[in-house]
């Protein structure tokens, strides 16, 4: 009887941890920019995404392993992330580059092509502080960069 009445003392504050109040979108965001470093201009992948989770419509935190993510932020807005089921970044050699590369979104009922939103910034994200859940995170790839598309002009 103390067994079962230890384990469902320790269920129930499971649980109230579980349901802590969530934070609003808007301080989400800041949460994420607050542990954020300056910016870089490039980073360098592993071959391997971890996944992605929108914050709004000019910026994704991007989980490249579970250890490492960066702050992606678009010029102008990038319409359409919350409602994506997929992404594909470009890149070039493995790097993806600030101000060339774009984040293209890709939404669950298909159809060619996407909204193409080219990445105006890169932040690192402190994953000491910042933790975000694998359930939480959506599907993304990596597409090496078309040299012949023209860059386009802010």
């Amino acid at each position: 009887m103390k067994k079962l009445l230890v384990a469902l003392i320790a269920s129930q504050l499971l649980a109230a941890c579980a349901s802590a109040p969530q934070m609003t979108r808007e301080e989400r965001i800041e949460w994420y920019r607050a542990n954020a470093g300056e910016p870089v201009r490039s980073f360098f992948y592993s071959g391997h995404l971890r996944g992605w989770t929108a914050l709004d419509e000019r910026s994704i935190a991007l989980w490249t392993r579970s250890n490492e993510a960066y702050l992606l932020e678009f010029f102008p807005r990038c319409p359409d992330l919350a409602f994506a089921s997929t992404i594909t970044i470009s890149h070039q050699i493995g790097r993806v580059n600030a101000g060339f590369d774009s984040v293209t979104v890709r939404r669950a009922s298909g159809g060619i092509g996407g909204v193409r939103c080219r990445i105006e910034t890169i932040r690192p994200i402190d994953t000491s502080v910042v933790k975000e859940p694998v359930r939480n995170l959506r599907d993304a790839e990596l597409v090496e960069r078309d040299p012949s598309v023209p860059d386009e002009s802010r």
